[in-house]
């Protein structure tokens, strides 16, 4: 038994050596290893720190450019305000320019209005007045007259006017409208006749006015004032209220240059306005 004991102990001996120079033979295998593997590692870890570093700079760049970026914005945005605030001011004033430019020219356009119907007023009371010895003269056939108008009508106005043979009507000329000769079975122009006095023609016009009807060799005859184109259609929208004071019996004349006076219990009105006269008669 002592010498197994012996014996077993040699054994296990053994066995612990070989196990050290085991883990001896791994551990120098390690170092050797490591040594091996030292500078990959270390030129890994290098690059690694580059790279990191690299990385970490960008990263700061980006930031710097960031803040700048917002730094912009912010300028950006301030400016934009400015540029607002001016455009809202400059719309204002454009406002106010284009409404003042509105009130000048409505103001101008109304002026002008006004100037142009009183110079056109005027005009046609001074062409009026050129005709104030004028008569218009119609139902008178055409060629009639041959040829000596003025001595033809100093024949013929005493006897269509039922005058006393030694009153002599004095003319300064005498034409026909002006226009076309009408063919056969058209109306005749009218005869355009200058008196020379003017108390002749009021008388004229007084008579024929008071005759009515006249007729000269069957043809009806009728005198008038020589008016302006614009005055007579100004006259003329009188034509309906005159008809209605016609055939209701009032009193009423139509004077120069185109007022209609209505006589009424005495009282006399005066219109200018066709409708106004209207709307008084309808009343």
């Amino acid at each position: 038994l002592k010498k197994k004991v012996k014996k077993g102990d040699k054994i296990k001996g053994r066995h612990y050596t070989e196990t050290n120079t085991q883990e001896g033979e791994k551990r120098k295998q390690r170092e050797e290893n490591q040594k091996k593997t030292a500078p990959v590692l270390n030129r890994l870890h290098g690059r690694w720190e580059a790279e990191l570093n690299i990385g970490i700079m960008l990263v700061e760049n980006i930031y710097v450019l960031l803040q700048k970026l917002a730094q912009d914005i912010t300028d950006l945005r301030s400016t934009v305000e400015k540029l607002q605030a001016t455009s809202n001011v400059l719309t204002q004033r454009v406002a106010d320019a284009e409404k003042r430019i509105s009130e000048v020219e409505d103001a101008s356009t109304s002026h002008d209005q006004q100037q142009l119907k009183a110079a056109t007023d005027k005009i046609n009371n001074l062409e009026n007045r050129s005709r104030q010895n004028n008569l218009r003269i119609l139902g008178f056939p055409e060629g009639i007259e041959k040829g000596n108008l003025c001595a033809f009508l100093s024949e013929v106005l005493p006897e269509v006017l039922k005058l006393p043979t030694e009153v002599a009507i004095e003319m300064e000329r005498a034409h026909r409208s002006l226009g076309p000769k009408p063919s056969s079975g058209q109306r005749p122009r009218a005869f355009i006749v200058k008196i020379l006095c003017f108390p002749i023609k009021e008388q004229i016009l007084k008579v024929a006015k008071s005759l009515g009807e006249m007729e000269w060799q069957g043809h009806r005859i009728s005198i008038f004032l020589d008016l302006s184109g614009d005055l007579q259609l100004r006259r003329q929208k009188f034509a309906p209220v005159r008809k209605i004071l016609r055939d209701n019996q009032f009193k009423y004349g139509l004077f120069y240059p185109a007022a209609l006076k209505i006589t009424d219990n005495g009282e006399t009105h005066s219109f200018t306005n066709p409708e106004a006269a209207q709307k008084c008669i309808s009343s």
